[in-house]
């Protein structure tokens, strides 16, 4: 068992380097040697915020037009009684307004390019919240040592 010096939901940080965490459980581990670059900046939190984003306007769009329709059929009285559940349509445009807001969120985050040349972006909202983003760009200065890492 690896003891963090920081850890959020999807990533921890030991001596040894930055495990990518799955249910608290470490599924890959990237070494500090193996680090060529990395920056914490402000940034979107969610990887592929783009593609919730279009889910999230097309669950909009559905939604209010499919809430329009069961309003006016309500309205008009064209269903009957026992047909009342589809008042619970109305909550597709509200689902979908969760997916846009959700994509759309920005924070700190932690950018690491390996030389590898992949790059992975981590959210820092826990390390923030928790006060302790000062001694976080200290831990990871002295183990990166001159690499750039990120002024915010």
């Amino acid at each position: 068992m690896t003891n963090y010096n920081f850890k959020t939901r999807e990533f921890g940080i030991s001596n040894r380097g930055i495990h990518l965490l799955r249910s608290g459980f470490n599924y890959k581990t990237i070494n500090f040697s193996e680090i060529k670059n990395i920056q914490i900046e402000q940034g979107k939190e969610l990887n592929n915020w783009w593609i919730i984003l279009i889910i999230g306007a097309t669950l909009i769009v559905f939604g209010v037009s499919l809430s329009v329709g069961t309003i006016r059929a309500l309205i008009e009285g064209n269903v009957a009684p026992h047909h009342a559940r589809m008042i619970l349509l109305l909550l597709i445009p509200v689902v979908g307004g969760y997916f846009v807001y959700n994509s759309l969120q920005t924070g700190l985050v932690l950018k690491i390019y390996c030389t590898n040349g992949k790059k992975d972006t981590f959210p820092l909202g826990e390390i923030v919240k928790d006060k302790k983003i000062r001694e976080f760009k200290i831990f990871l200065a002295d183990k990166i040592g001159t690499k750039d890492h990120g002024s915010p």
